[in-house]
Order: C-alpha cells, then sequence, then structure tokens
C-alpha cells in the first residue's frame, strides 16, 4: 500500500508540470464577448427597474391622495352604523351570509367583527 502511494505522489508531482488542456482563442473570445453581453444586459435592466421604483413612489403617492379621504369617509360611516338599533340596520337578503356548511372554527366567516357585522337573532 505504501508503494501505490509513492507511486501516485510520483505521478502527480509530474502531471502538475505538464497543461492539461491546450487553450482556443476562438472559444475564449466568445466567452469574454459573452460576459460583455451579460454585463450590458444587466446594466440595462438594472437602468430599466430604477425607473420603474421612481415613476412608482408618485403613483403611490396619487394612489394614497385619492383612496385616503374615501376610507375616512367609510371609517365614519361604519362607526355611525354600529351606533344605530337592529330594526334600522340595513335589510339582510336570503343570498348574504349563506352557509352551506358550518366553517370548522365556528359560524363567522374569517372577515366577520362585531363593529360591522350585525349579529343574527337565529
Amino acid at each position: 500500500m505504501l508503494r501505490r502511494t509513492a507511486q501516485f505522489s510520483k505521478q502527480a508531482a509530474r502531471s502538475n508540470h505538464r497543461i492539461s488542456f491546450t487553450p482556443d482563442p476562438v472559444k475564449g473570445e466568445a466567452f469574454r464577448s459573452y460576459q460583455e453581453h451579460v454585463v450590458q444586459h444587466a446594466k440595462g435592466t438594472t437602468t430599466l427597474w430604477r425607473n420603474i421604483s421612481f415613476l412608482s413612489l408618485p403613483l403611490l403617492a396619487v394612489c394614497a391622495y385619492y383612496v385616503v379621504p374615501k376610507e375616512i369617509h367609510h371609517v365614519e360611516h361604519m362607526e355611525a352604523l354600529v351606533k344605530l338599533p337592529d330594526d334600522q340596520w340595513p335589510v339582510e337578503m336570503d343570498y348574504q351570509n349563506m352557509r352551506h356548511r358550518k366553517f370548522f372554527w365556528g359560524d363567522k366567516s374569517l372577515f366577520w367583527g362585531p363593529t360591522n357585522h350585525q349579529i343574527s337573532k337565529e
């Protein structure tokens, strides 16, 4: 076993002095041009997404300017609706709150809340 190890180390030492491949300048230039193409594409993509990000912030501000007053009015309406007596609540139609089977967590949906749903007397 020691002899095999010595032979292997001699072969490994000899193989270090040899070039195990021959360089191909055509393939090397093709690889370099591909890498340059990848870098240019990455620069273009980065610029595109930076511009999209700069455009999205003002658009979000405009949307917030439009939506926030409507939501404030909606919250005020819901707070006033909670204070109404049960007989003045909007009439619940037959097609609303249909339950074909019970939820495994109870009889209320995930979006049920005591401030925005009338408690049914049934």
